[in-house]
């Protein structure tokens, strides 16, 4: 174990881990890039809809200036302009790591159980420096299901996430889960990378009923077969106590207790309590984030019973570093402090361009 600099004489301990490497993938699929369409802007880059924009230079050339929506190719990364300039940049386009990489966390770390239906826990991090995450490491005990989420931007409103792994441990201890893509990240940027664990071996009692799912702007009440999940609150789901097939699903709905899981094939949402408005139920949700386009959809109500559940933790390891431990039970507040949980990520330092966005990362 060694202490990696994070500048400004900051330290976080952690290991040196020069034998990762993330995979080439486009990073259209990472959960970095804002998943909005229709915006020509700069700041709106990620809709397929800017295509006809886009200009294709060729081969990055050194000294060359290039303009709005120019897209140009540097080694494995192809970037798209996003400069407002009206004189253009000659910024290199290209990602340049810049020294080893590393984890945060050692290999060694205490473990703690809690008696719940499920545990969330992980880490706030705030970079000092840019770069790219490669990896992401889970500390396991075999027979738990995991489910990796990451939040990008975790202080903005409506911030944007995404589920990133969900699996089975088929081993205890530190594993390495590859990601889909590398997420850039800048300086000064904040990014949540957290972990929900639930029992060995559950055994929930699971009703699917049918919603048409509706993500509209406001708040409001849901028409009879919907569930919402507005822009404006997306830490709750409003169902209406009659399904899309005209079943009515009050007691079912309001059974549901914090612990317990909506599932998707979208992605999961842990429950976190339930509210009866009379005509709907309103059921707060983690993480809160919208999951997959609007229509009717399947959604899988779970419930479990509370049973052990061990997780990796390490008391005060954070102390004196710009990273915070997240914990949660069973739906509860979120708790920060200086602790440290079994979820980590390998680290590249990297030169990363401010006029440049990425479109694909692919092997040379």
């Amino acid at each position: 174990m060694t202490d990696v600099s994070l500048g400004d004489g900051a330290t976080i301990r952690g290991t040196v881990d020069p034998s990762i490497s993330g995979d080439p993938l486009p990073q259209s699929q990472a959960f970095g890039v804002p998943e909005v369409a229709e915006d020509t802007s700069a700041t709106g880059l990620a809709g397929t809809a800017i295509a006809t924009w886009m200009k294709w230079r060729s081969a990055w050339v050194q000294g060359t200036v290039y303009k709005l929506w120019d897209v140009v190719r540097d080694g494995e990364w192809t970037m798209v302009c996003v400069t407002e300039s009206p004189s253009g940049t000659t910024e290199r386009p290209g990602v340049v790591p810049q020294g080893e990489q590393y984890r945060l966390i050692p290999d060694a770390m205490g473990s703690d159980s809690v008696t719940a239906k499920q545990l969330t826990f992980g880490q706030r991090y705030q970079f000092p420096r840019s770069g790219y995450i490669s990896g992401v490491w889970v500390d396991t005990v075999i027979g738990n299901q995991y489910t990796v989420w990451a939040i990008n931007n975790p202080l903005e409103p409506n911030a944007v996430g995404k589920q990133l792994l969900s699996f089975t441990a088929t081993a205890s201890g530190w594993n390495n889960y590859p990601v889909a893509s590398n997420q850039i990240v800048t300086e000064q940027s904040v990014l949540d990378i957290y972990v929900t664990a639930t029992e060995p071996d559950p055994t929930p009692v699971e009703v699917e009923v049918n919603y048409d799912y509706r993500t509209p702007n406001n708040a409001g009440i849901p028409a009879s077969g919907e569930c919402q999940q507005s822009n404006g609150d997306v830490s709750t789901l409003r169902f209406d106590f009659i399904d899309d097939d005209g079943t009515d699903r009050e007691a079912l709905l309001l059974s549901l207790e914090p612990g317990d899981v909506v599932s998707t094939t979208s992605g999961d949402w842990s429950v976190q309590a339930v509210l009866d408005k009379g005509t709907y139920a309103a059921v707060a949700v983690a993480p809160a984030m919208q999951q997959g386009s609007q229509g009717v959809r399947v959604f899988a109500l779970q419930t479990t019973d509370a049973t052990p559940i061990t997780f990796g933790h390490d008391v005060d390891h954070w102390v004196g570093s710009p990273v915070q431990g997240i914990f949660s039970q069973d739906g509860g507040a979120q708790v920060f402090s200086d602790d440290a949980y079994g979820v980590d990520i390998t680290v590249q330092d990297a030169y990363v361009p401010t006029q440049f966005e990425v479109l694909a990362r692919s092997s040379t």
